[in-house]
């Protein structure tokens, strides 16, 4: 198998590679931790783990020029929105975990990653875009 199908990614300036990368982590770990329910340990660091991958890729996602054609208010994207929905979603579920909510912990990670990257994976799917160049092989 050829790795010609990440060249958007490996062309992509390294804010951009950060980002892709941080993302794919924090679906994997988001993924794993939704699932998981056997030890508490390991539910613990996938959720540290993708609370940390998620905050780096909602920040490096700040710095990130809009893509062309995306609407656009004195500089504030929905990709802006994307990310500040996730920090006030990782930063609302350490609190909860902090003051011992468990379940309000629950609920607020999975909407969090439900919100991130249900709606934001889809946007980022879009003909143009480098998920659907990267998944279309083109």
């Amino acid at each position: 198998m050829s790795a010609a199908f990440l060249a958007p990614l490996l062309g992509a300036p390294g804010l951009v590679q950060v980002h892709v990368v941080a993302g794919a982590l924090a679906l994997l770990l988001g993924a794993l931790r939704l699932v998981w329910s056997q030890d508490e340990r390991v539910e613990r660091t996938l959720g540290w783990g993708f609370l940390g991958f998620l905050v780096l890729a909602a920040a490096s996602a700040l710095f990130l020029e809009a893509p062309n054609g995306a609407p656009n208010l004195y500089g504030v994207t929905p990709h802006h929105g994307f990310a500040f929905l996730a920090l006030a979603g990782a930063g609302a579920a350490v609190i909860a975990a902090r003051q011992g909510h468990r379940l309000g912990r629950q609920r607020i990670v999975t909407a969090t990653f439900a919100g991130v990257f249900l709606m934001a994976g889809l946007f980022e799917m879009a003909p143009g875009r480098m998920l659907n160049a990267i998944l279309a092989g083109s």
